[in-house]
C-alpha cells in the first residue's frame, strides 16, 4: 500500500507540471507574397495621372519613384476584325488563302528620332525601341465593337464663302485619325548589351488554319511584359505638355519577355524571352 501510494503521488506531481513551451523552431517564417504586374489598366492610369500632373505644373516625383522596378504586362491588340491594314502598317495580319496560313508581323514605332523621345532624351542614349499604346482610352486589350472612321472627302461639305469649314475631318494617321499620345520603350546606352536589341528586326509569327478555321475573330495579342525603369532624370512615365493640349507621354521600361498571342484560343503563337 506504501508503494502504491508513492507511485500515486508521482503521477499527481507529474500530470500537473507546465507543458513546455512550443519551440521557436517550429514556427515556419511568413514568405513575402510578391505584387501582381501591373496590367494595362494600372498602367494607362499611371499614364493619366502623370499627364495630369504636367499639365497643371505638380510634383508627382514620389509616385514615380514608387513606379520604378514595378513588374508589368501589357497587351497591345491588332488584327481585328475590320482593322484597316493599310493604316497600321507596323502591325499587320495577313491571310494566305492558298496556304491558309495567317502571318503576324508587327515591327517598332518609336525610336531615337521621334519628337518626344528627342524632347524627353535628346541624345543620351544609344538606341531606343518601343511601341504606341493604340485605343488608350480603352482599359482592357479590345477590339473596338464601335468602328472609328474617317468621313470620305467627298463627304466633306464645302464652306461656304467666309466661313470656316468646322466639319474638317482630322489628318489620318496609323493609329485611325487618332493621333498616339502614349508610347512605352526601352532605352539603352552605349554600354549595354546589343542582344537585348531588336535593331528595326519585326516580332514575326505563321498560324497555320486547319479546314474551315478563320483567323481570330477578336485579334492577337503582342504581349510586354518587364519592369518599369526610371530615366536619368529619376522619372518612369514622362510627360510634355502640348499648351492646352493632352500632354505626350512616354513609359520607360525594360522588356523581359515578349510574346504573340491568339486572342480567341488563348494560344501562344511565338515568344521572345529577354525582349
Amino acid at each position: 500500500m506504501a508503494c502504491a501510494a508513492l507511485v500515486a503521488g508521482c503521477q499527481a506531481q507529474d500530470d500537473a507540471a507546465p507543458s513546455p513551451a512550443a519551440s521557436d523552431s517550429s514556427v515556419l517564417p511568413q514568405l513575402p507574397v510578391a505584387d501582381p504586374p501591373l496590367d494595362r489598366e494600372a498602367l494607362l492610369m499611371a499614364a493619366l495621372r502623370a499627364a495630369s500632373a504636367a499639365a497643371i505644373g505638380a510634383e508627382d516625383g514620389g509616385v514615380q519613384r514608387n513606379l520604378d522596378g514595378k513588374r508589368f504586362e501589357l497587351r497591345l491588340r491588332f488584327g481585328c476584325p475590320g482593322e484597316n491594314v493599310a493604316e497600321a502598317t507596323t502591325r499587320s495580319r495577313t491571310l494566305d488563302e492558298g496556304r491558309r496560313v495567317v502571318r503576324l508581323e508587327v515591327g517598332a514605332e518609336i525610336d531615337g528620332k521621334t519628337p518626344l523621345v528627342e524632347q524627353v532624351v535628346g541624345s543620351e542614349f544609344e538606341a531606343v525601341e518601343g511601341f504606341w499604346i493604340h485605343r488608350p482610352w480603352l482599359l482592357q486589350a479590345a477590339c473596338p465593337r464601335q468602328s472609328f472612321t474617317l468621313a470620305r472627302q467627298e463627304d466633306v461639305p464645302v464652306a461656304e464663302p467666309g466661313r470656316s469649314n468646322v466639319s474638317s475631318p482630322p489628318e489620318p494617321d496609323s493609329t485611325e485619325g487618332f493621333s498616339p499620345w502614349l508610347g512605352i520603350a526601352q532605352f539603352f546606352t552605349a554600354t549595354d548589351a546589343r542582344t537585348h536589341r531588336r535593331d528595326r528586326r519585326a516580332y514575326q509569327a505563321a498560324e497555320r488554319l486547319s479546314g474551315g478555321e478563320a483567323p481570330s475573330s477578336d485579334g492577337y495579342d503582342l504581349i510586354i511584359e518587364g519592369r518599369l525603369q526610371s530615366l536619368p532624370e529619376g522619372r518612369v512615365i514622362t510627360c510634355r505638355a502640348n499648351g492646352v493640349q493632352q500632354p505626350s507621354c512616354i513609359i520607360s521600361a525594360s522588356f523581359e519577355q515578349v510574346s504573340l498571342e491568339r486572342v480567341d484560343t488563348g494560344e501562344l503563337l511565338a515568344e521572345w524571352p529577354g525582349g
